[in-house]
């Protein structure tokens, strides 16, 4: 999972040093004793959304500690999800994990469906994406998950996942031929 973490500055706008005729002892919006180091215009901005349109995570190709793909064979999160489905759902959801949508997303501009490049705003005020591009906003490459461990709807027969088939087709024949064994030697008593 990622954590996604506003408080990424030392002093989250505030002036530093305080400014003068201020204690700064105390911050909060609304009460005129503590909103004198607020910088002009910051509690005009609440109540206030930080909304994530999209997340890049880069994985490095050639470095061993990390592992392509969300179920990996040391972490197989896929069969977890689908066993548990409805931990990961909202209500009026059919399935867990939704695909990325494709454009959609309001717009005014080109510039917010990733620029001339990636998308562009349609007359109608809804993001297409160019080729090679994905995500509401047309923001996100539209790139592939090339794990050779990730499981397909016909692969959630327990044996199947547990025993590769040759192994299978080996124990078949083993007790085939045990059984053979069995009946090739009660004949041979009774004579």
């Amino acid at each position: 999972y990622l954590l996604m973490n506003t408080a990424v500055a030392s002093s989250w706008g505030f002036p530093m040093p305080c400014p003068e005729g201020c204690d700064c002892e105390c911050f909060e919006c609304g009460n005129s004793d503590c909103d004198c180091g607020f910088p002009d215009g910051f509690c005009e901005n609440f109540p206030a959304f930080y909304e994530i349109d999209h997340v890049r995570v880069y994985q490095a190709v050639n470095e061993t500690k990390h592992v392509l793909g969300c179920s990996t064979p040391d972490r197989p999160t896929e069969l977890f999800i689908k066993a548990h489905k409805k931990r990961f759902m909202s209500e009026g959801d059919k399935e867990p994990l939704l695909p990325v949508n494709t454009g959609g997303a309001a717009c005014r501009s080109d510039d917010q469906c990733g620029g001339h490049d990636q998308g562009k705003c349609t007359k109608s005020k809804k993001c297409v994406c160019r080729k090679g591009y994905t995500g509401p906003s047309c923001f996100a490459h539209a790139g592939f998950d090339d794990n050779p461990y990730r499981m397909n709807d016909a692969s959630f027969d327990m044996v199947k996942m547990v025993l590769p088939r040759g192994l299978l087709v080996t124990i078949l024949v083993l007790f085939i031929g045990f059984v053979l064994a069995m009946v090739y030697n009660t004949k041979f008593k009774e004579i």
